[in-house]
C-alpha cells in the first residue's frame, strides 16, 4: 500500500451485506488465492496503471463513461448528500477533518433534485 495523506486517511468503511458478499464471491473466484480481494495476476496489490487500464475496459464493457476513481469518490459523496444522508456520515467516509469541506465541494445537486425538493415542500403543505 502507498503512503496515506493524513493519518485520518487510514480507517475502516462499514459496507452493507449486499456489498460485502459479492466482494467474498469474486475474491473466492480470483487466481491466485490471496488475502487481497483485487490483485494482480501473481496475487499481489495491482498497479495503479493497470488499476486504470482494467477500469477503462470495465466502463467500455458496460457502455459507460470512463472516470477516475477520484471522479467514481466524487460521485459517491454526491449520491449520499443527494440521498439525504447525513454530512457528518458523508465527511467520516471520506475523512475530511471538517464536514464544511464536504458540504463545499460535493453538495452540488442535479435538477431533479430540486424538483423533487420542491415537489416534498408541497406536498408537506396539502397534508395539512
Amino acid at each position: 500500500m502507498g503512503r496515506l495523506k493524513t493519518e485520518s486517511s487510514r480507517r475502516s468503511l462499514p459496507i452493507s451485506d449486499q456489498q460485502l458478499d459479492f466482494l467474498r464471491q469474486y475474491k473466492d473466484k480470483q487466481t491466485p488465492k490471496s488475502d487481497i480481494v483485487v490483485t494482480n495476476s501473481n496475487g499481489d496489490f495491482m498497479m495503479k496503471r493497470n488499476v486504470r487500464r482494467a477500469m477503462k475496459r470495465i466502463c467500455e464493457r458496460a457502455g459507460v463513461k470512463q472516470i477516475t476513481f477520484h471522479e467514481l469518490r466524487h460521485k459517491h459523496a454526491t449520491l449520499m448528500l443527494e440521498i439525504n444522508e447525513h454530512v457528518k456520515i458523508v465527511q467520516q467516509r471520506l475523512g475530511h477533518v471538517k464536514s464544511e469541506t464536504a458540504v463545499n465541494i460535493y453538495s452540488h445537486v442535479r435538477p431533479q433534485v430540486h424538483q423533487d425538493s420542491a415537489q416534498r415542500f408541497s406536498d408537506f403543505f396539502e397534508a395539512y
